[in-house]
């Protein structure tokens, strides 16, 4: 062996070892930043509606975080009616897009409500995400199944994987908050649904593919942790 084939040899092994570390510590820094941003928007959002909408004095007491969750659901489940047995009529973008509207308003709401009350619960921990669950998979089947029932499954699959674990999580005593990726994951699928509603369904179908991209990395992050379920 010459002088030179050991240093040409070891080139591609040191040029890995470097760039992993380069790789690593730059999507170590993206994820800081996103959060960061993604931390700052989160507070904005909640100062915004707490200033707005539940420290007005003409909003209901009655509206508690946990009927809010359990309007969200029902929303869910009437959808999942429409798309196996509805009239037609019933099944049109804009009633669809109307219920939606509704659940993601109520889902924008109960949080903020339940942390200015002081009544967030466990309870309230598992039924909110579930109820976003059932929402979002009935809008996704009326909008995916005939051309791509395949991505459905996979995005139903991944949803109770996820909620299975969170299951065991709660049984274990473990954190079942919701983490960045899972935020990030149901502010992407909101986005490509409402696309689906306003005709733009290439941007509708790859949004949701990014998503079903960061719900399988926030259940990864959650089995990783071991501290929170998704």
């Amino acid at each position: 062996m010459s002088y030179y084939t050991a240093p040409v040899l070891a080139f591609p092994w040191v040029f890995c070892r470097l760039g992993g570390r380069v790789m690593t510590t730059s999507v170590a820094r993206v994820r800081h930043s996103v959060s960061s941003i993604s931390n700052w928007v989160f507070k904005w959002k909640e100062r915004l509606i707490r200033m707005y909408v539940v420290d007005n004095p003409y909003f209901p007491e009655a509206m508690t975080p946990d009927r809010l969750t359990f309007l969200r659901l029902m929303i869910g489940v009437l959808l999942w009616v429409l798309y196996f047995g509805g009239p037609a009529y019933l099944r049109t973008g804009f009633v669809i897009g109307t219920f939606f509207t509704i659940g993601a308003v109520s889902d924008l709401l109960d949080g903020p409500i339940a942390r200015t009350r002081g009544i967030t619960t466990v309870r309230g921990a598992f039924w909110d995400p579930a109820a976003d669950k059932v929402l979002v998979l009935a809008v996704v089947t009326h909008y995916l199944w005939a051309e791509h029932s395949v991505l459905v499954l996979c995005i139903g699959g991944a949803e109770v994987i996820s909620q299975g674990l969170r299951i065991l999580a709660l049984r274990q005593g473990y954190d079942i908050r919701a983490n960045d990726f899972g935020k990030y994951k149901t502010t992407v699928q909101v986005i490509g649904i409402y696309a689906f509603f306003f005709g733009l369904a290439t941007v509708g179908l790859y949004t949701l593919l990014i998503a079903f991209g960061l719900g399988l990395a926030s259940v990864s992050s959650h089995v990783k942790e071991r501290t929170k379920i998704f």
